[in-house]
Order: C-alpha cells, then structure tokens, then sequence
C-alpha cells in the first residue's frame, strides 16, 4: 500500500523538500551577507574608525572629548551673547538702521548655528569612536557584526 506513514518513497521526498529549503535559505542568505557586506565596504558609515589601532582610538578619543567641551563653550557663549534691546519709539525708523540690525541679527543667528553644528559634529564623532572602543572590548563582536549583515534588511 502507498501513503502509509513508514513509506520510505514518502519519507525520501519528505526529506529532499526540507533539504532543498534549507539549502535555497542558505542561497538567500549568502546573496544578502554579500550585499550587505558590499554596501559596508562602499560606504564606510558602518565601522569608520575600525582601520585604527586601540591606542590611536584611545588617543583621538580624547582630543574628540576636548574638541566637545570648546565647541559647547563656543556655543554657550554665542547663546549667552549681549541682548539688545528693542528699538524704543522714534528709534531705528531709517531704512539704512533696519538693515544694520538685521545683519547683526543674522550673524548672532548665523554663529548660534555653527556653534551648536559644531557641538553636534563632535558629539557624533565620540560617539562613534565610543562605540568602536566598546566594539573591541566585547568578544562576540566580531560574530555580531557577521549575523547583522546576514540579517539586514535595508542597506546604508
């Protein structure tokens, strides 16, 4: 009789779908670890700082961190420049006054701008280091970085 639970002609093919699934999952995901891997080597964004030695790492640290504390100085100081008063009744009614003030305004504004740029650089620059130094501390992060590629959905 055909279609008994101890077939061997069923168990056979039963056994060739899982092996044909597993060995098309596999092809998927060998094609997505490459792309995956492509788009980190092109772009870079991933590990930038992964070609430095721990010392360097350590050292650029620092200077990154000082980097931080003079830029938010920088922009505490912009933030905290002198307010100017409004102009009074009678005052700043000539066109040429008006125009002078909105050029102070604007480089007030224009430097408040590149301050808090500056301090958001720097803070993204440590971050990013912070997080190579932590990378190289943590043993599985090397097989972390290989089960994210074959994982990822989006690429950078």
């Amino acid at each position: 009789m055909t279609g008994r639970a101890g077939d061997p002609r069923r168990e056979t093919g039963a056994a060739s779908l899982v092996v044909l699934s597993v060995v098309v999952l596999l092809g998927f995901g060998a094609a997505n670890y490459y792309r995956s891997y492509r788009a980190d080597a092109e772009s870079h964004r991933s590990m930038p700082f992964s070609e430095y030695s721990t010392a360097n790492l350590i050292s650029l640290r620092g200077a990154y961190a000082e980097e931080l504390e003079d830029s938010q100085k920088t922009y505490a100081r912009a933030k905290s420049g002198p307010a100017k008063s409004p102009p009074r009744d009678g005052e700043n009614h000539r066109l040429a006054d008006r125009v002078a003030r909105l050029d102070r305004t604007q480089a007030v504004a224009h430097a408040l701008r590149e301050a808090l740029a500056d301090v958001g650089q720097n803070e993204a620059r440590l971050r990013e280091v912070q997080a190579e130094l932590e990378r190289r501390e943590n043993p599985l992060a090397a097989v972390r970085v290989h089960v994210e590629r074959l994982f990822r959905t989006e690429h950078p």
